[in-house]
């Protein structure tokens, strides 16, 4: 269990003294592939889209599976966020965030699949809870395409909710017809955002 947390002290290491050596603020250090528009409709609509599900979508169905990969998909969101790296940038960066969260998926997971039955419990509970938290987190998360001023907190109801309404969609279909269609819908969501901006 103590080897899946090695990568996490090896991330923190080399991203304090490389930025420490090469003076560089994090921002700096992003190769990001969105700099490349043909990436960027890649990653935008396929790769986000089911990293996004991953993260907020997979856990409604409650397993060890599906918690233990919904946690890595979130905690390589809020480490990107922490350590100010593009989350779809490609570089050594990522890739030790990655190594972390497959060392905290095999820790979760490890831990979680001798308590299906308490999961079952936990879910059949806490279920309204643990949609409406998924929905609210995933609807937040999409306030950082804002600068974030205090008016712009005050709004942030109106701001996420196109968020929130396609997490509910994609929930709803997450839940009816299984996962795929779900990140399907988002994948779809996602495109038809993008094409206007061809026009530009």
């Amino acid at each position: 269990m103590i080897l899946a947390f090695i990568p996490l002290g090896l991330f923190l290491y080399e991203y304090i003294d490389f930025s420490r050596e090469n003076n560089i603020s994090s921002d700096l250090v992003n190769q990001s592939i969105t700099s490349n528009k043909h990436w960027e409709w890649i990653v935008i609509v396929i790769i986000g889209s089911t990293m996004e599900e991953l993260a907020y979508r997979l856990l409604l169905v409650g397993n060890a599976r599906n918690i233990s990969v919904s946690a890595a998909a979130l905690l390589y969101y809020l480490l990107a966020s922490i350590f100010g790296i593009d989350n779809y940038s490609l570089n050594y960066y990522t890739l030790l965030i990655f190594l972390v969260c497959a060392g905290i998926f095999i820790v979760v997971y490890y831990f979680l699949r001798k308590n299906e039955e308490k999961i079952e419990a936990f879910y059949s509970r806490y279920y309204k809870s643990i949609l409406y938290l998924s929905l609210m987190s995933f609807a937040y998360t999409h306030l950082q395409n804002y600068p974030i001023y205090g008016f712009t907190i005050i709004l942030s109801p109106l701001l996420v909710l196109p968020q929130f309404i396609k997490g509910v969609l994609c929930s709803f279909i997450r839940l009816r017809l299984g996962f795929v269609y779900g990140v399907i819908l988002h994948f779809v969501a996602n495109l038809l955002i993008r094409i206007p901006l061809l026009f530009n």
